[in-house]
């Protein structure tokens, strides 16, 4: 019996991994596209090995002078290891990303097979998770890699956890910690995980240790400090209120389930809305959750399986809900880390069929697995080629400012200069005051050898943000091309004021120092 159940482990593994594979296989076709090229194409930091140290203590877009407001170490650094085999061929990052999808599949798998004990569950969850239409922003995409590895380590954290609990070997808990750390360095969103954790005591009755829980409390207090202090990553800017943004939690969350249900007009770029109360999606939302919640609480004695399975749902919805302030009010890889639970409730409704009728059961889920799979192949195309990824996004988005940047910037790479220019300009209309398309089109202007408007566009993005490093930069470059060495030398120093140590204003003004100009008596004081 034992040596059945292992045999059928091993096939449902195999099965994981092919339709990994299977479902996957043409985003291997796929180019960089939108935030793979500051954190890959143009991050230097990733290209050489003596970049870890910047890797590991700044905010994720430093190597490109932006800052983001993301400290993801370890998403970082296996980009520094895809670069070390693949340079810049996507193929190698897309493999990475699908083979760190199927190690998510399995910890799905093996979870779930610890908590519930039931292989069908299980495998059915597994299946439904690997193939699912709306991962595919975490996985075609190579920047949504930090949903894939946050995950990763969430779900193996919770494992040695649960193995710890149960045996209370050291090299568990040592296991779980570091995990947990992992998880951490890879997205925000781990913060969630305790929350995850007491759940489960909650709902399955296992007596909490504090001690086991107090190290947590210990890396986050210590993750936060570092943050804050050190890194210098702060929490985002907003102008909206709680009170504003609560409508769109339960619209977002109606839209999430209905995309988990109906993959359909799955895209990039939901942007940051607000909504009224009387939206009906948005009270549609307020009925899904109080719905759930009231399941929870009826069913958390008789019913554990269900109960976790939309703990978990919710839980792992709230880091991204926009109640504490982010960037969008939904987006499709947001949903990796929860759908988990949503599709451990879908495997046991399949598993109660299969009580009654295993046939039916089987074909039932087989045809759901390929049906999401052929959805999630044809999805992939989306994410293949950048320009038609960006028209295909003004779509859904037509006033997106931020698609408009990336456009001009596949334009550019592209050698379409004028596409390019109309596409900043349509930023710049889109949102005047915003200074990234001014710096970007000054720079693009550089770049042609039209230095009066370049400089135009970039005194103008400083005007709006008298911070903005990318645009002293190009302001720099253009000095110098244009044989203006001191006014090049003061934009090069207001860099370094701004932030000290950036590692292109010192090599800059070190280059100009060594072919003989006055550096350190000329411009802006240190």
């Amino acid at each position: 019996m034992e040596n059945k159940k292992h045999i059928f482990v091993y096939l449902s593994l195999t099965l994981i991994a092919f339709l990994c594979f299977f479902s996957y296989g043409n985003s291997l076709n796929g180019k960089f596209i939108w935030d793979d090229n500051f954190m890959i194409v143009n991050n230097n930091f990733i290209k050489n090995w003596q970049g870890i140290t910047k890797i590991l203590t700044k905010d994720i877009g430093y190597g490109v002078g932006q800052k983001v407001g993301f400290f993801r170490p370890l998403q970082l650094l296996t980009y520094m290891m895809d670069y070390s085999i693949w340079k810049l061929n996507p193929i190698g990052y897309h493999l990475t990303n699908i083979f760190l999808h199927i190690l998510v599949g399995y910890a799905v798998f093996w979870l779930l097979n610890i908590l519930y004990k039931n292989i069908f569950i299980s495998l059915a969850a597994s299946l439904f998770f690997i193939v699912c239409p709306a991962g595919v922003e975490a996985v075609a995409y190579i920047a949504g890699r930090a949903d894939i590895l946050a995950t990763l380590f969430i779900l193996l954290s919770f494992i040695f956890y649960l193995k710890y609990i149960y045996s209370h070997k050291i090299n568990f808990y040592i296991i779980m910690l570091i995990a947990f750390i992992f998880a951490l360095l890879s997205r925000e969103n781990s913060l969630v995980f305790p929350l995850l954790l007491l759940s489960y005591h909650w709902i399955f009755k296992k007596r909490l240790d504090f001690k086991s829980i107090a190290p947590f409390v210990l890396v986050i207090a210590l993750y936060s400090m570092s943050r804050i202090f050190f890194i210098q990553v702060y929490p985002v800017k907003t102008t909206t209120t709680l009170f504003q943004r609560i409508p769109g939690f339960f619209y977002a969350l109606c839209n999430y389930i209905n995309l988990l249900i109906f993959p359909h007009d799955l895209h990039m770029e939901y942007g940051m809305k607000l909504f009224h109360f009387s939206n009906p999606i948005a009270i549609t939302g307020i009925v899904l959750l109080s719905v759930s919640i009231a399941i929870i609480f009826m069913v958390k004695e008789t019913n554990k399986i269900i109960a976790f399975s939309l703990t978990w749902f919710i839980v792992g919805f709230l880091p991204m809900s926009n109640l504490y302030p982010i960037n969008a009010y939904m987006a499709e890889h947001w949903l990796y880390l929860p759908s988990i639970g949503f599709f451990s409730v879908l495997a046991y409704l399949a598993y109660l069929l299969f009580k009654k009728n295993k046939i039916v059961s089987v074909i039932l889920v087989l045809s759901l697995t390929y049906f999401y799979s052929v959805l999630t192949i044809k999805q992939n195309n989306y994410w293949q080629e950048p320009i038609s990824f960006f028209k295909r996004t003004l779509h859904y988005a037509p006033d997106s400012y931020n698609v408009y940047i990336n456009m001009a910037v596949a334009y550019t790479d592209l050698g379409q200069t004028k596409e390019a220019i109309a596409a900043y300009k349509q930023a710049i209309e889109i949102a005047p005051k915003k200074a990234k398309a001014y710096s970007n089109l000054g720079g693009l202007y550089a770049k042609i050898g039209n230095n009066q408007e370049a400089e135009r566009f970039i005194k103008k993005a400083i005007e709006l943000d008298p911070n903005y490093i990318s645009a002293y930069l190009n302001l720099a470059t253009i000095y110098m091309n244009t044989g203006k060495i001191e006014e090049a030398i003061t934009a090069y120093k207001q860099v370094a004021k701004i932030e000290p140590g950036n590692a292109k204003a010192y090599y800059s003004l070190g280059e100009i120092s060594k072919n003989g100009g006055s550096v350190w008596n000329s411009g802006a004081g240190h």
